[in-house]
């Protein structure tokens, strides 16, 4: 508990880390997020990123997501 709240009063805004989730059900999960959660972020846990801090996922996140205009509101 004592990470979860030091991390999440770094972070402006929730969002999800996926990791070892079958393609078939991950996409399921985003269809069904989708509607009621537009403009959450999402990551996928991969080779290049699984040694990051949470910090430094979100803040590559938002940096991807400025760059690509994407979910802006």
């Amino acid at each position: 508990k004592e990470l979860e709240s030091t991390v999440s009063e770094r972070l402006p805004e929730a969002f999800l880390i996926f990791s070892g989730v079958a393609e078939k059900r991950f996409q399921t999960v985003l269809n069904e997020l989708r509607p009621a959660a537009p403009h959450l972020i999402k990551a996928v846990v991969t080779q290049h990123n699984r040694c990051w801090k949470v910090s430094e996922l979100f803040e590559e996140l938002c940096r991807e997501r400025e760059s690509l205009g994407v979910h802006q509101k």
